[in-house]
């Protein structure tokens, strides 16, 4: 039996102690590039709903990017927005807890009238139910524009299948298999085209995959579909890890001490 909300919900109220607060600190290069994946398609005036948004990284670089536009992050787990919203501040952001499966009136009403142009899912629709993903599926395709784009970053079926029988414990409460056939076929039942598939390299090859969905009218003209990946760089991952040495302090300050002395001095 699939967990219910409420259970979702408080699975990822505690990640955010148990991972997400260290994505913060030390960074994460999974995270890093999905941000840099979305923010590289989407416009400076653009509207974007970052779902499943976590603590803010990528609503964060989104928010650079679209600069004259609006960003909205949304999130099952009330903690993850409280952390947001104590550490990203732009004029031009902002979080809210919401289901967006189950919460579209709301969110129509944080759009003001306005349509999405863009929505981001980073990591996410691996942890929702078929039901869920469907209902989700349903409501972008609801809010979106008539141009609207899905930008979508995923587990590769090769990696899920490696962690469920390698690794069962970095599973999260949800964690299913999807592959290009399925989101195609989920996509296209909501009028939306994959017009993009890139599987991308991390820490192991063949590791994420970055997607397009996309509803214009004109779009089945164009499909097209990159697989192969850049090698994985060790060199490039030891700059990093020097890199970190030098910024950690700085943001464990930032990320932790700052932001929980100030809930201290308030309770």
């Amino acid at each position: 039996m699939s967990p219910n909300t409420e259970e979702v919900r408080q699975f990822y109220n505690e990640f955010l102690s148990k991972r997400m607060i260290g994505y913060r600190v030390y960074g994460n290069m999974r995270i890093e590039s999905a941000a840099k994946f979305f923010a590289d398609h989407i416009r400076a005036d653009s509207t974007v709903v970052d779902v499943g948004c976590g603590i803010g990284i990528a609503s964060e670089m989104l928010a650079k990017r679209a600069r004259s536009g609006m960003v909205i992050g949304v999130d099952i787990s009330d903690m993850n927005i409280w952390y947001a919203r104590k550490t990203v501040r732009f004029p031009n952001v902002q979080f809210h807890t919401l289901d967006i499966g189950q919460g579209v009136p709301r969110l129509r009403e944080l759009l003001k009238g306005k349509s999405v142009d863009v929505f981001t899912l980073g990591d996410v629709i691996e942890h929702l139910t078929d039901e869920d993903r469907a209902i989700l599926f349903r409501s972008m395709a609801e809010l979106g524009s008539p141009t609207v784009k899905l930008l979508i970053t995923i587990p590769s079926e090769f990696y899920q299948r490696y962690l469920i029988a390698e690794h069962p414990e970095e599973l999260q409460i949800i964690d299913n298999i999807i592959t290009p056939t399925l989101l195609e076929q989920e996509g296209r039942r909501e009028g939306f085209v994959l017009t993009y598939f890139r599987v991308v390299a991390m820490w192991h090859h063949a590791q994420y995959a970055h997607c397009i969905l996309e509803r214009d009218p004109e779009i089945v003209k164009k499909v097209r579909t990159a697989v192969p990946s850049e090698p994985f760089d060790v060199m490039k991952l030891s700059k990093r890890a020097i890199n970190k040495l030098f910024i950690r302090r700085l943001q464990y300050k930032k990320y932790v001490t700052d932001v929980f002395a100030d809930t201290d001095k308030s309770s």
